[in-house]
């Protein structure tokens, strides 16, 4: 019973095909061809974060002298 379970081909996986070798050349030429909308979109993105980064530093700056002046006038009234 054992034997003949074995040699059942239906109870086996499919047997796994290797990719063609076509297929990686071609994701290889659309990285080549998008390759430099690629590098404008990223140096967009680029544009955005320091955009934010400044944004976010001027606020802190900003509540920082806040906070200065208040603890100055604070000082000044003891």
């Amino acid at each position: 019973i054992v034997s003949s379970a074995l040699e059942d081909t239906t109870l086996l996986p499919p047997l796994i095909k290797r990719p063609s070798p076509g297929g990686g050349h071609k994701y290889k030429k659309l990285l080549k061809r998008t390759k430099f909308l690629r590098r404008r979109w990223m140096a967009g993105g680029k544009r955005s974060r320091s955009k934010r980064f400044e944004k976010d530093l001027q606020r802190i700056w900003m509540i920082f002298n806040k906070q200065s002046k208040v603890s100055e006038r604070l000082k000044s009234t003891d």
